[in-house]
C-alpha cells in the first residue's frame, strides 16, 4: 500500500494547493505562497523515502501497479491507475525537488506582482500535471496529463499576458505542441485498435506476443510507425527539430517558470515518455530518434553562439541538451539519456535561477549591458560557475558523467558497425560539446568578467537574499559528479597518472535504471522488431566497443571542453580574437545563425503567410463564386416569386373570386323560392310531380 498511497499523495498535494491559491489565495497572508511551497515540499519529503526504499531493494525491474475501473462499454474496459518503478521514484523526487527550489526562488523573484497568488496557483497546477504523467500506468492517462502540462505551460508562459510578446509566445507554444500531439493521438489509435487496452504493461505484453506485426507502409512496420508516432508527441514537448521553435519564445514568462519548464516539467516530459515507450522502439524508430536528436543538439548549439539575451542562450542550450538526451536514447543508451535528464535538471535549473538573480538585480537580459558582476554578486557567480562547469562536461562534474555516456553510446555503435551515418552522428555530438563549452563560457565571461559596460546598472546590482541564494547553493551541490555514479580510474593519455572520474554503467544509477525490454513483460522476444536488436552489449559497459569508445570519448571530451573554453577566453576576456572582426569575416554564417537557420522564416512564409494567402483565395472564391451563385439564385428566385405573385393575383384569385360570386348569385336567386307560403310549396311539389310523370312516360 505504501507504493500506492505515497505517489497519490504526492500527486494530489499540488492540486489541492492550486485550488486554494486560485480561489482563496488573494485573501491569504503573503498571497498564500506558503500553501504552494509547503505542498511541494511535503511531496518532496514523501518522495524521498519512496526512492530510498527502491534503492534499498536494488531491483532494476521492480514494478508496482494499482488501478480502478474508469469506463466500461461492451467488452472494453478503461482503467485509471498508477505505475511505480525505479524511473517513477526518480522522477517524483526530481520534479518535486526542483520545483521546491523554484518555489522558494519565486518568493523573491515575484514579490510585489499584482497576480502573485495566481502565479503560485498556476505553478502548483503545473507540478500536478507533470506528476500525473510520471505515475500514470496507461497511455490514455498519460495523454490527459500531457495536455494539462500543455495548458499549464500556456498559462505560465503568458502569465504577463498584457505584454504582446508574452501573449504571442503562449499561443505559439500551444499551437506547436498540438502538432506534436497529433502524433500521440495516432499512436493511441494504433495501440487501441491492436490491443483494445491502454495500460502500459498490457501493451508491452501484446507487443511481445506479436500484436503489432504487419506493415504500416512498405518498408515500415506497424511497431516502427507506433514508436515514431509516439515520439512525435515527445518532439513537441521536448522541443526537438522541427518543433523546437516554441521553447526560446517561452522565455517571455517569469524566469522561475522558465527554469521549471526547462529543468523538470514540460520538456522533461518528452524525454520521460520516450523512456516509457522504450520497449516499443524498433531499430528503425531508434534511428529516427537518433537523427532528430543529433540535428537538434547541433543546430541549437550553433544558434546559442550569437544570442545576446541571457535567457535565450540558456533556452537554446536546453534545446541542444534535450537533443543530446534523444541522441543517447536513440543509440540505445537508455540509462545515459535518463542520467543526462537528471543531471541536466539540476544544472539547468541552477543556471536559469542564476540568470534570474542577475536579471532581477540589473533589470536587463542583454549580456552586452552586463560585466564585472562577480564582485557584486559572488554567490550567484560561484553557483553559476559550477553550473557552467557541469553543462560543459568538466571532469568530476555531473555533465561529464552523462554527456560522456551518451557520446560513448554513439561511438560504440559506430565501432560495432562502422558507417558514415553513425560517424556523422558521433561527430555532431562532439562538435556540440565544443560549441556548448564556448557559448556557456561566453555567457559567464560577458556577465561576470571584465569591466561594467553600463555603470548605472552595475551600481544598482546587488546579491539576492538567502531565500534565493539557498536554493542556488542546494542545486549547485548536485552539479558534482559523485552524486550520480560510481568511480573508475581513467589513465591520462601519455602519462602514468590516473585520475578518478565518474562513469555511468558502473554506478548505482546505471544498475537501477537499466533499459526495459519486452521480455521483461512476457516470455520472450519475437523477432528483430525489439530494442534488444540494437543493444548487443547492453548498458553494462561490457564489450570491447564500449571500452574503446569510453577511452576515446573521455580524451575527446577534455579536449572539446578545453577548446571551447580557450576560444571564449580569447574572444571575451583577452580580446586576442576581436569578436567584431570575426563577425565581419564570418558575416554570412553569423547572419544564418541570427536568423535561426531560417526555420522560423520558412514557417512564416510557408505556413503563416501561406495560410493567409489560402484564406484570401478562399475568401475571393466565396465572394465571387459561392456568393455570386447564391445571389444569382436569389435574384432568379425573387423574379419567379414576383411572377407567381402576379399570376396568383390575376388568375388564381380572379378565378376563385368569380366562382364565389357565381355561387353567391345562384344562392341569392335560389333563396327567392323560400317564400314561406304553403301554396307556393304545394305548387312547386305538383310541378315537380308532373315533370317526373312526363319524364317517366317519355
Amino acid at each position: 500500500m505504501l507504493y500506492t498511497y505515497i505517489p497519490l499523495t504526492v500527486l494530489l498535494l499540488p492540486l489541492a494547493a492550486s485550488a486554494v491559491q486560485i480561489f482563496a489565495g488573494r485573501r491569504l497572508p503573503r498571497g498564500g505562497d506558503w500553501v504552494s511551497t509547503g505542498a511541494i515540499l511535503a511531496g518532496f519529503a514523501l518522495s524521498l523515502p519512496l526512492l530510498a526504499g527502491l534503492l534499498a531493494k536494488g531491483d532494476p525491474h521492480f514494478r508496482h501497479e494499482a488501478s480502478v475501473q474508469w469506463i466500461a462499454f461492451g467488452d472494453v474496459t478503461v482503467t485509471m491507475g498508477i505505475l511505480v518503478d525505479n524511473l517513477t521514484a526518480f522522477m517524483l523526487t526530481l520534479v518535486t525537488g526542483i520545483a521546491a527550489c523554484v518555489h522558494f526562488f519565486s518568493v523573491y523573484y515575484m514579490k510585489g506582482d499584482k497576480n502573485y497568488h495566481r502565479y503560485f496557483g498556476y505553478l502548483s497546477f503545473f507540478c500536478f500535471s507533470m506528476l500525473g504523467i510520471v505515475i500514470a500506468d496507461n497511455f490514455l492517462m498519460i495523454f490527459m496529463f500531457w495536455e494539462l502540462v500543455g495548458f499549464s505551460s500556456y498559462a505560465l508562459i503568458g502569465f504577463w499576458f498584457e505584454r504582446e510578446a508574452a501573449a504571442e509566445a503562449q499561443k505559439k507554444a500551444f499551437v506547436v505542441n498540438r502538432i506534436g500531439d497529433l502524433g500521440f493521438l495516432v499512436g493511441l489509435m494504433i495501440v487501441f485498435s491492436r490491443t483494445g487496452d491502454f495500460r502500459l504493461t498490457m501493451v508491452f505484453e501484446a507487443a511481445s506476443a506479436g500484436a503489432f506485426e504487419g506493415q504500416f507502409l512498405p518498408g515500415i512496420s506497424i511497431l516502427t510507425a507506433l514508436g515514431i508516432a509516439f515520439f512525435l508527441g515527445a518532439m513537441g514537448k521536448s522541443a526537438q527539430f522541427p518543433l523546437h521553435v516554441w521553447l526560446p519564445d517561452a522565455m517571455e514568462g517569469p524566469t522561475p517558470v522558465s527554469s521549471l519548464i526547462h529543468a523538470a516539467t514540460m520538456v522533461a516530459a518528452g524525454v520521460f515518455f520516450t523512456a516509457r515507450i522504450f520497449p516499443l522502439l524498433t531499430p528503425g524508430a531508434l534511428l529516427f530518434v537518433t537523427l532528430v536528436g543529433a540535428l537538434t543538439a547541433f543546430m541549437a548549439a550553433t544558434i546559442a553562439l550569437v544570442q545576446r539575451d541571457i535567457k535565450r542562450v540558456l533556452a537554446y542550450s536546453t534545446v541542444s541538451q534535450l537533443g543530446y538526451m534523444m541522441l543517447g536514447m536513440g543509440c540505445g543508451g537508455y540509462t545515459a539519456g535518463l542520467t543526462h535528464l537528471f543531471t541536466h535538471a539540476f544544472f539547468k535549473c541552477l543556471l536559469f535561477l542564476c540568470a534570474g538573480s542577475v536579471i532581477h538585480a540589473l533589470g536587463t537580459q542583454d549580456l552586452f549591458r552586463m560585466g564585472g558582476l562577480r564582485k557584486k554578486m559572488p554567490i550567484t557567480f560561484a553557483t553559476m560557475l559550477l553550473g557552467t562547469l557541469a553543462i560543459t562536461g568538466v571532469p568530476l562534474f555531473s555533465g561529464f558523467v552523462s554527456k560522456d555516456a551518451i557520446l560513448t553510446e554513439a561511438l560504440a555503435r559506430y565501432l560495432e558497425n562502422p558507417g558514415s551515418l553513425r560517424l556523422l552522428i558521433f561527430t555532431a555530438g562532439m562538435l556540440t560539446a565544443v560549441l556548448t563549452a564556448f557559448y556557456m563560457f561566453r555567457l559567464l565571461f560577458l556577465a561576470f568578467f571584465g569591466k561594467p559596460r553600463e555603470r548605472t546598472l552595475y551600481d544598482h546590482a546587488h546579491e539576492a537574499p538567502p531565500v534565493a541564494t539557498v536554493p542556488l547553493a542546494v542545486l549547485a551541490l548536485f552539479t558534482l559528479g559523485f552524486f550520480w555514479s560510481g568511480t573508475v580510474d581513467i589513465p591520462l593519455p601519455g602519462h602514468g597518472l590516473r585520475v578518478p572520474v565518474v562513469f555511468i554503467p558502473e554506478g548505482w544509477l546505471g544498475n537501477l535504471l537499466s533499459p526495459p525490454a519486452l521480455d521483461a513483460f512476457s516470455g520472450g522476444l519475437h523477432g528483430p522488431e525489439t530494442p534488444a536488436a540494437v543493444l548487443p552489449h547492453g548498458e553494462g559497459g561490457v564489450g570491447d566497443a564500449h571500452e574503446a569508445a569510453h577511452g576515446i570519448v573521455s580524451t575527446l571530451s577534455l579536449l572539446s571542453t578545453a577548446l571551447g573554453f580557450l576560444a571564449a577566453w580569447l574572444c571575451y576576456v583577452k580580446g586576442a580574437l576581436p569578436t567584431m572582426v570575426l563577425r565581419k569575416r564570418l558575416h554570412p554564417a553569423v547572419l544564418f545563425l541570427e536568423n535561426l537557420w531560417y526555420v522560423e522564416r520558412l514557417y512564416q512564409r510557408v505556413f503563416v503567410e501561406g495560410l493567409h494567402r489560402l484564406s484570401a483565395a478562399v475568401f475571393r472564391f466565396d465572394g465571387r463564386i459561392i456568393d455570386g451563385a447564391v445571389n444569382g439564385l436569389a435574384g432568379r428566385s425573387d423574379s419567379l416569386s414576383r411572377f407567381i405573385g402576379v399570376f396568383d393575383n390575376t388568375v388564381i384569385d380572379r378565378a376563385v373570386n368569380l366562382a364565389g360570386e357565381a355561387s353567391q348569385n345562384f344562392g341569392h336567386r335560389l333563396s327567392r323560392l323560400q317564400s314561406g307560403k304553403i301554396q307556393n310549396y304545394i305548387f312547386l311539389g305538383l310541378l315537380a310531380l308532373c315533370c317526373y310523370v312526363l319524364i317517366g312516360v317519355m
